[in-house]
């Protein structure tokens, strides 16, 4: 008997929250921020920066494509020595793209991310 008044008084309330009303809103943040002029100058800061870090990264492959050319050209007239010194640099210039890369454009920790969040953060907060 118990449980039977237990369970009537849950279908009774479960009932009662199923006849108030509910609105459900659905916001397409995609269009605000294609058409919010304040989001397009944001979005073209962010798409400024990420140019500038590209083309630097881009230098930096060309200088590091170049000192391999240049290896691959000389190899066969240096020493021992100098061809270990030339390996050494040509790594060395690889892991500092490799390391501009990631602090740049590395996943969820690189720079452009806390940039998107430091431009888009004052947009975000007037939408």
């Amino acid at each position: 008997m118990r449980y039977s008044l237990i369970i009537i008084l849950m279908f009774f309330t479960s009932v009662l929250f199923a006849q108030t009303p509910q609105k459900i809103g659905f916001v397409d943040s995609q269009v605000i921020l294609t058409q919010f002029s304040e989001a397009i100058k944001a979005q073209s800061d962010l798409d400024a920066l990420t140019n500038l870090w590209s083309s630097q990264l881009d230098s930096m492959k060309q200088g590091y494509q170049l000192a391999i050319a240049d290896y691959q050209k000389q190899q066969a007239t240096m020493t021992d020595d100098q061809k270990l010194s030339k390996q050494k640099e040509i790594v060395n210039l690889e892991q500092k793209m490799v390391d501009f890369q990631q602090q740049k454009f590395g996943q969820q920790k690189g720079e452009i991310y806390t940039k998107q969040e430091e431009i888009f953060d004052p947009v975000k907060k007037k939408i």
